[in-house]
């Protein structure tokens, strides 16, 4: 699953988490691409067995799409 944490006020770091069918969490990340908000909205897996991400990405005011591709690592 995707979304996003806030580390502080006015701050998003994007949220990839992997859970079990018990709906234990396996692990999980954040990422932080400098000073904006990252925002995770879906997730999908990748034939190579990493992740595609889709969201947003906050900076100068105004959200951009985003599309983050991450390996199994």
């Amino acid at each position: 699953m995707t979304g996003f944490i806030t580390p502080q006020v006015y701050k998003e770091d994007l949220l990839l988490l992997k859970i079990d069918s018990s709906g234990n969490a396996l692990w999980s990340n954040t990422y932080n691409f400098g000073d904006s908000g990252e925002i995770g909205n879906s997730v999908a897996a990748a034939n190579d067995g990493g992740y595609v991400v889709a969201g947003q990405y906050y900076l100068n005011s105004d959200y951009d799409a985003l599309l983050l591709k991450l390996g199994s690592d």
